[in-house]
């Protein structure tokens, strides 16, 4: 069937790229801007270093002469060490000068062996052998000690200023900027009238400024008397406030202090003005970075300061920065505010092209036409911009060439657009009618006003006789394909691709630019616009038959067939060589293989075969009969037919196309009758039959898939592999398809490295960058499953290597992270990884979880100081994630305890403190990590306390400041777990319970050990009333802080490892608290005899004296008896410190021969126990203990929810850690509630 053969199907493709694109900035880069900034910088230095120093001419000595001046003051200075008045004047004098030539001498030495290295440099570069010689580096410690030493030791010299500018400049030369900068702070402390001062400023603001410390740089400068700097210098400071303000967002202040940079500079009063153009470009960029109209705001300025020879330059500029920046309504907004002030500009045509540009890019295509169309009203030829610009002829040829592409690419819009403007039945509505009369209107334009412009003017006559087709005009699309028919191609010069405006466009979208370029002229040929006008002719045949309803068949008897098929004669004597001569005398076969009479085509097809000896008619008979073929079925006789055809080389690709297509659906028909191993022969016996067919590709992977389905994983993997080498050029998709079909193949076959290989292949040779990480993460998954974590995290690593600026980079690394530290145990790749994470992504969240997992590994390594450092430092970087910050700061608190570093570790847990008390609300902080910041604090104090040794001293004085220290530290011991308590979390409340009974415990233990003083009777009462007084006390907070920690255990169904310890250490405090009374007698019973007694005196003394221990160790036996009642109602088996008591019990019996006696020393404590475990009590008591732990947590959980609820985080966040906590909690009552019944059920308990 003939049909219109048009080019209007191109235009969207010359839309989109001939006037969308994206913009690029022409400023100079960031990068430039610091490099001759830093050029600068190091001038200034020098010339700073230069005019600060005294006077320079021993530069030049000889080094001989420099030592001699050296020891000559060092001579002087062997003298000074209590030298006064003039003589202390003369020392000064000598060691100043003794540090300024330790400085000389140190600069020659360095400069000597860089020369002798340059030259054994260039010796190895000519003849490599060896080691590579080293460059040497100054070294101005000498110089640098003695400067210190003459500021320490003569603070009162007049060269004081002078050691500390150069002790200042020796530590910026090491790097040590900190130093550096505290030596110019001295400066101006200690000097602050000194001309230096300024230049200390000057540098001290300059360190700031590299450190992005800009607000400290700017007050720095501000402290500069511009008066007592260099022109040059003066210069430098007035521009790095401009920069300064610009950085910190103050582009008000900004923007006019680089305008008075440019006036300055402009009015000769800065001297070097190679920065003006940076200025003018920060000038823009800061009235452009403002929130909303930029451009009025810099129109204001000026309006205010004066008129100035860059204004109409900065205004446009302004607006030409939004573009670039992306910001297109303000750039739109701007350059219609800067061509409303400045209209014959020689920049405003660009500027409108820019307006339309934006809206293009912005989608809002008619506005984009609206601007074009303006364009050209205003800057046409005869135009008032064009008359204010008659001098400048570049400016009038580029807007020459705007006005003319604005008509070429509105006619083009408008045709598009009309071919969109359509009724239901295809149509055009009467919109798109108007705007084809438009785009009518546009071709005719340029025809008539670019008529210079052959090429394009041959184009649009054929896209006008398009339109004129549309609109059903075909006698007038007749004349205007006649003209493209007849037009004398051979007088026409040579076709160039008319690019248009590739501002912005990649080299491949330029590229692909000229290609639909040359395709819309050379799709224009001549045989297809005289086909065209066949195909008008044809219109009204098909109207015809249309309106009388007439089949393709019925048709023939028409009056306009005939005249159609004349035209087709016609024609063919024109244009006696071209194809479709043949093609329209096979139009009778063609329109019954279109009424799908294929037995007719095929019959028709090899008369033709046989009547025409014409190559081409025979071709084209030979293709139809073959797709008649194919269409029957007739598979091996169509693809007969398509290897003749392809064999004379005539349309190729599209035989091929069809050969292969035929035996794809053979297969297919195979496939679908259960021959599968036919199937998968004929799918991949197309790659060897057509190797240049499309559906090679498809077979091939349909092939892989029959393997698939019939389990043959071997043979699936296999193919599925070999596709994307057999066919690179294959679809993305295809081959992502078949890499991971091949990577699940070798995974049934556990073949897991294979499946990573596969991968890895498919994630570097895929070309898409979500199908990349996609496959680089599943490589990963396989080598895990494979037991090869490290190279699961080398994979992930990878993706950062590749895509370090995609969104899914800091969870890759995070990923690669977890395979090191967890799966690798690979601590020190896991940091390096995580060091990565942190630095580079530390606004993410994967960002902090890296940074926060760095302490981890150092902590799996066993390196407490750098697990302490990390999280210490974690919590400096991320304190955005409060709850995050507060656990480093513990971890790191713990650490540094470790370390015995307790400085560090107080100030680490206070400040974890702190923000859990200003935080908890705001950001919903949990009371647990209060609780256990509390806590850390006071196990801080704890192990504080007992680094105390009472036992020694020097006198009684100083061991009672040991005591008093001791119970200062205590009592903020006690504070830390109270407060700990106060946040009401079941495990920190069992803690801090705990240690402060342990507290208690272990300063009745030092206090047992206090050292007393004076003599023999004083020690012996001393000691007995530390025994006695303060240490039963002491023991007894203890027992009575466990029992309450052990009821609330058992009542509340507490597991906690601190249970067991609270047993033991009731009973050991309850055995300790009663041998306190056996110290004591021992004490009295081995007191030594005083001097001068008889023997009978002596006996009765001795006697007195046991029975004062006698009496002490009876006194005992209540308490251990009371220890024992304790451990029995609080259910606490028998362990050793109840052996210990029933062995002192003993102990007392025999000692006092029988007259203290105690039933406890028999006593069965595991028998007793026992029993009450088998009791009904016990098991009710278990089961109310689950129960009412159950209910706390869930009151707890629900009081999170509340927290949470309440806080200020953002409602997305709130959200989602609602439903997470409320969904834990209810999972955790039906959990405890399951266990209850369960629990039930084995007692045989009924429900209450």
């Amino acid at each position: 069937m003939v049909t219109m053969r048009n080019c209007t199907y191109l235009l969207i493709a010359l839309i989109s790229f001939g006037f969308i694109f994206p913009a690029t900035s022409s400023a100079e880069s960031a990068e430039e801007i610091r490099e001759r900034l830093r050029q600068l910088r190091e001038e200034r230095e020098r010339i700073e270093t230069r005019e600060s120093s005294r006077d320079r001419s021993d530069d030049e000595r000889s080094a001989q002469s420099i030592n001699e001046s050296i020891r000559r003051y060092e001579r002087t200075l062997d003298g000074c060490e209590d030298a006064t008045g003039f003589q202390r004047n003369i020392c000064a004098e000598a060691i100043y000068s003794l540090g300024r030539l330790y400085y000389q001498r140190a600069r020659n030495e360095f400069v000597q062996a860089q020369n002798r290295y340059e030259e054994a440099f260039a010796e190895w570069n000519r003849n490599p052998v060896g080691d590579r010689p080293t460059a040497p580096r100054p070294d101005y410690t000498q110089a640098l000690r003695t400067y210190q030493q003459a500021v320490e030791e003569y603070p009162e010299s007049n060269q004081l200023a002078n050691a500390y500018f150069q002790i200042g400049g020796i530590y910026n030369l090491r790097g040590e900027v900190d130093s550096s900068m505290q030596a110019y702070k001295d400066l101006i402390e200690h000097a602050p009238d000194h001309r230096l001062v300024n230049n200390a400023h000057f540098r001290i603001a300059q360190m700031h400024f590299d450190e992005f410390r800009h607000r400290d740089a700017l007050r720095h400068l501000k402290e500069i008397d511009m008066s007592q700097l260099t022109a040059i210098n003066r210069e430098l400071a007035h521009y790095r406030k401009s920069e300064i303000y610009y950085n910190i967002g103050d582009l008000l202040r900004s923007a006019e202090m680089f305008a008075q940079y440019v006036d300055n500079v402009d009015r000769d009063i800065f001297p070097r003005g190679d920065l003006r153009r940076n200025a003018l470009d920060y000038i823009s960029l800061a009235f452009s970075d403002l929130p909303e109209e930029g451009a009025q705001h810099a129109l204001d300025y000026f309006d205010r300061v004066g008129q100035r020879t860059y204004e109409d330059t900065v205004i446009y500029e302004v607006g030409f920065k939004n573009f670039e920046h992306g910001q297109y309504d303000q750039a739109i907004l701007a350059l219609s505010t800067a061509m409303e002030r400045f209209p014959h500009f020689e920049r405003a045509p660009k500027a409108q092209m820019r307006i339309m540009n934006a809206h293009i890019i912005n989608r809002r295509y008619e506005e984009a036409n609206a601007a074009r169309e303006e364009l050209i009203e205003r800057y046409h030829r005869d135009g008032s911009w064009a008359a204010n610009n008659r001098d400048n002829a570049i400016a009038l040829a580029q807007a020459e060439e705007h006005v003319k592409d604005a008509i070429s690419s509105t006619a083009l819009y408008y045709h598009s657009e009309a071919q969109k403007d359509t009724t239901d039945t295809g149509e055009p509505s009467p919109e798109g009618v108007e705007k084809y009369q438009q785009a009518l209107a546009m071709y005719n334009r340029f025809i008539s006003d670019f008529d210079e412009d052959e090429w394009r003017v041959y184009q649009y006559h054929y896209y006008a006789g398009d339109i004129y087709s549309v609109l059903g005009e075909h006698r007038k699309a007749a004349e205007y394909y006649d003209f493209v028919a007849q037009a004398d191609l051979s007088e026409y010069a040579d076709y160039t691709p008319d690019m248009g405006d590739t501002v912005g466009m990649s080299e491949e979208m330029i590229e692909e630019l000229r290609r639909e370029q040359e395709q819309s002229v050379e799709q224009i040929s001549q045989e297809e616009a005289g086909y065209n006008a066949i195909a008008s002719l044809n219109e009204l045949r098909k109207q015809e038959m249309k309106e009388r309803g007439l089949s393709e068949e019925e048709s023939y008897d028409l009056a306009s067939t005939r005249e159609f098929i004349e035209y087709i004669h016609s024609y063919q004597r024109r244009f006696s060589d071209s194809e479709d001569a043949a093609e329209v005398l096979l139009l009778a076969a063609s329109v019954q293989f279109d009424g799908k009479d294929y037995a007719g085509a095929i019959k028709d097809c090899k008369t033709l075969l046989a009547s025409y000896d014409d190559e081409d008619i025979i071709w084209d008979a030979r293709k139809l009969l073959a797709d008649a073929f194919a269409a029957d079925r007739q598979f091996d006789k169509a693809v007969h037919h398509y290897d003749i055809l392809i064999q004379e080389g005539a349309e190729r690709e599209s035989l091929i196309a069809l050969a292969s297509g035929t035996l794809f659906n053979k297969a297919n028909y195979q496939k679908n009758q259960g021959a599968y191993q036919e199937a998968t022969e004929t799918f991949r016996s197309i790659d060897e039959l057509y190797p240049e067919s499309e559906h090679r590709k498809q077979a091939w992977f349909e092939a892989g898939l029959v393997f698939q389905e019939i389990e043959q994983h071997d043979s699936a993997a296999v193919v599925f592999s070999e596709l994307p080498h057999r066919f690179p050029e294959a679809e993305v998709e295809l081959r992502r398809n078949a890499y991971g079909r091949a990577a699940i193949n070798f995974a049934y076959l556990e073949k897991y490295e294979e499946a990573a290989k596969i991968s890895i292949e498919a994630a570097e040779n895929i070309g898409d960058t979500a199908m990349a990480l996609a496959f680089f993460s599943t490589a990963a998954d396989y080598y895990d499953t494979a037991q090869a974590p490290n190279r699961a995290g080398e994979v992930m690593v990878e993706i950062y290597n590749k895509y370090p600026l995609h969104e899914k980079t800091p969870a890759a690394l995070y990923r690669a992270g977890d395979f090191f530290e967890n799966r690798a145990e690979n601590y020190e790749r896991a940091i390096e990884v995580y060091t990565i994470l942190a630095e580079e992504f530390p606004e993410t969240d994967e960002g902090l979880d890296g940074a926060f997992s760095i302490g981890y590994c150092y902590k799996a390594m066993g390196d407490q100081r750098r697990m302490a450092d990390a999280f210490a430092e974690f919590a400096k970087n991320f304190s955005r994630h409060r709850p995050n910050q507060i656990q480093a700061l513990i971890y790191a608190t713990r650490a540094y305890v470790e370390l015995d570093d307790f400085d560090n570790a107080e100030l680490n847990v206070r400040l974890a403190t702190r923000i859990y008390d200003e935080y908890k609300d705001e950001a919903a902080i949990a009371p647990e990590l209060g609780a256990e910041a509390y806590y850390t604090y006071g196990q801080l104090n704890h192990e504080q306390v007992l680094r105390f040794d009472l036992s020694t001293g020097a006198n009684e004085r100083e061991v009672q400041g040991k005591i008093d220290d001791v119970r200062e530290i205590i009592e903020k011991t006690v504070e830390a777990y109270t407060l700990s308590m106060e946040q009401q979390i079941r495990e920190w409340v069992v803690k801090s319970l705990y240690q402060l009974a342990k507290l208690n415990y272990d300063y009745a233990r030092m206090y047992e050990e206090r050292k007393v003083f004076g003599d023999v009777e004083d020690q012996i009462v001393g000691r007995a009333q530390a025994l006695k007084g303060v240490c039963p006390g002491l023991y007894d907070r203890a027992i009575e802080n466990l029992s309450v920690l052990i009821e609330r255990a058992e009542a509340e169904g507490i597991e906690s490892e601190y249970i067991p310890k609270a047993r033991e250490l009731v009973v050991e405090s309850g055995y300790r608290k009663a041998l306190l009374l056996k110290e004591v007698g021992i004490l009295y019973r081995d007191a030594p005899m005083p001097a001068g007694l008889s023997a009978e005196e002596e006996q009765i003394y001795m006697d007195e004296l046991y029975d004062h221990y006698l009496q002490y160790i009876a006194a005992s036996v209540p308490y251990y008896e009371e220890t024992i009642d304790i451990a029995i109602n609080l259910h606490i088996g028998h362990n050793e410190w109840i052996d210990s008591i029933q062995k002192e019990i003993e102990m007392v019996e025999i000692e006092t021969m029988g007259q203290i006696t105690s039933e406890y020393k028999q006593v069965d404590l595991d028998e007793i126990l026992q029993e009450y475990r088998e009791s009904e009590e016990a098991q009710q008591a278990r089961i109310a203990a689950i129960k009412r732990r159950t209910a706390d947590e869930r009151k707890q959980a629900l009081a999170t929810i509340d927290r949470i609820a309440n806080s200020e985080m953002p409602i997305e966040e709130k959200i989602e850690r609602l439903m997470e906590i409320e969904e834990n909690a209810r999972r955790a009552l039906r959990e405890e509630e399951e266990k209850i019944r369960e629990y039930r059920e084995i007692l045989g308990i009924n429900e209450q």
